[in-house]
């Protein structure tokens, strides 16, 4: 039985349609993700969920056994965490993480331990009396993080609340915040429009477009079989060819009528003379180089092969450094990797 179960919500801004009859069911204790694009309506979900937008056009959320589609934001159960932190500038820390505990009505001798323990669970002990000005950007998100947990919220909702920090840090506080959720066990869902920081932490991601839902799955089955060009596209670097543009790279019949995805890194790159032997089915096909990008410890090379350009993904190692602009070469392309996906969004 699903914990939360998102049931036919729409949501509509004026003349602007933002949510299409959207259903979901999120597991008790799992970490889902939100994924799309700018203007998408991730957030407007998240905010429906919150209760801080109704859903008078239609549907129904529950969490657990509880239908809280018209409850005020308060009596939800519900923590979420904005992208602004939105902390108290006069409080200190400790007064911050305390707020929610205190406007419960909860006498002190009782969430002492409750903020003592939470300041321990974000790491930052020491700094209890300081306040927002005189944290970093981490901290700051560390103490609203906090405030959210202290209330045990029965749903935890974060709307990009890494996207303000910079490269290093948000990558460690994505470690920190999957560590913490498995810790508590709460039940997240999580919002971003960052693909590489969906496929870290989630159970399930599910992937919006223009108001619709149009994948979900874990991070393996959405990144290893998108249904969708858009979702190929959006998701990582897939080569998205249509079956005309396939006939033209393999010299012979597609094995589907349908338009395909091919990761970069599936694709063996050798030498024009190498005499490649493969068990698999697959294609040869030669080619010569047009482009190459350094992307750390990747090269990413776009190669044209019978006027069809494709992106190949290798390590960047000692070995390979003979790939050069212009060189020319041979592709191997396995067949099970080509993988037939719907046109279009």
């Amino acid at each position: 039985m699903s914990y939360v179960h998102i049931q036919n919500v729409s949501k509509r801004f004026q003349d602007t349609q933002v949510l299409h009859n959207i259903s979901l069911t999120i597991e008790k204790g799992e970490l889902v993700t939100l994924l799309g694009p700018s203007g998408c309506g991730k957030s407007t979900l998240l905010r429906c969920i919150a209760g801080l937008n109704d859903i008078a056009e239609g549907g129904k959320i529950f969490v657990g056994d509880t239908d809280i589609s018209q409850l005020p934001p308060k009596q939800r159960e519900v923590g979420m965490v904005f992208q602004s932190y939105a902390l108290f500038p006069n409080m200190s820390v400790w007064d911050n993480i305390s707020f929610g505990l205190k406007m419960k009505g909860v006498p002190k001798a009782e969430y002492t331990a409750k903020v003592e323990n939470v300041i321990g669970l974000v790491d930052l002990a020491g700094r209890e009396q300081a306040y927002p000005h005189q944290l970093s950007g981490g901290q700051q998100q560390r103490v609203a993080l906090a405030r959210s947990l202290v209330v045990e919220p029965k749903v935890l909702l974060l709307d990009e609340p890494l996207s303000a920090l910079d490269a290093k840090i948000r990558k460690n506080l994505q470690v920190e915040l999957r560590k913490i959720q498995q810790e508590l066990s709460i039940t997240t869902i999580f919002v971003t429009h960052d693909q590489e920081e969906a496929l870290t932490i989630s159970d399930r991601v599910f992937i919006m477009n223009k108001g619709n839902l149009v994948q979900s799955g874990t991070p393996a089955e959405i990144y290893s079989t998108p249904a969708s060009e858009f979702v190929a596209r959006f998701i990582g670097n897939f080569n998205v060819l249509g079956n005309n543009q396939l006939r033209m790279l393999i010299g012979s019949a597609p094995p589907a009528d349908s338009s395909f995805a091919i990761r970069p890194e599936v694709i063996r790159v050798m030498p024009e003379a190498a005499d490649h032997q493969s068990r698999e089915e697959g294609w040869l096909v030669k080619g010569t180089i047009q482009s190459v990008t350094l992307k750390g410890n990747v090269l990413r090379y776009q190669i044209d092969v019978n006027g069809v350009g494709l992106q190949v993904d290798v390590l960047n190692t000692a070995e390979m450094s003979w790939l050069k602009a212009l060189t020319p070469v041979k592709l191997w392309i396995p067949r099970n990797e080509c993988i037939p996906i719907q046109e279009g969004e």
